[in-house]
C-alpha cells in the first residue's frame, strides 16, 4: 500500500510469496512523501498482519533540457561566421582616390 502526501493508503498491487519473501518496485510520479506499508489479510493458517510503514521523500529532477540552448548556440555561431565572412570576403573595397 502506498501513501502520497499524507493521504490515505491505497493498495498497490497483489504479490505472491516466493520463500517467506516478495518484491516489487514501484516508480514515484513526482516529487513529495511516499509512505509504504506491506499487509497481509490473513489466511486459515495465519492472522491478518501490517508492517510498519516505511517513509521515502523524492524531490523533483533537476535535469534541464538543453536543447534550446544548443540550437540558439548553433544560430549565433552561424551569424557570427556570416558576419565574418562578409567582413573578410564579400564587403566592398574601398578604391583609393
Amino acid at each position: 500500500m502506498v501513501s502520497i502526501n499524507g493521504s490515505g493508503y491505497q493498495q498497490i498491487t497483489n504479490v505472491t510469496l516466493a520463500n517467506g519473501a516478495y518484491s516489487y518496485q514501484y516508480t514515484v510520479s513526482g516529487a513529495g512523501t511516499y509512505k509504504f506499508q506491506a499487509t497481509f489479510a490473513g489466511n486459515s493458517q495465519y492472522n491478518s498482519a501490517q508492517s510498519s510503514a516505511v517513509s521515502v521523500s523524492s524531490t523533483q529532477s533537476s535535469s534541464t533540457n538543453y536543447t534550446l540552448y544548443i540550437i540558439v548556440a548553433i544560430i549565433v555561431i552561424i551569424i557570427v561566421i556570416a558576419l565574418i565572412y562578409y567582413l573578410l570576403v564579400m564587403r566592398p573595397k574601398n578604391k583609393a582616390a
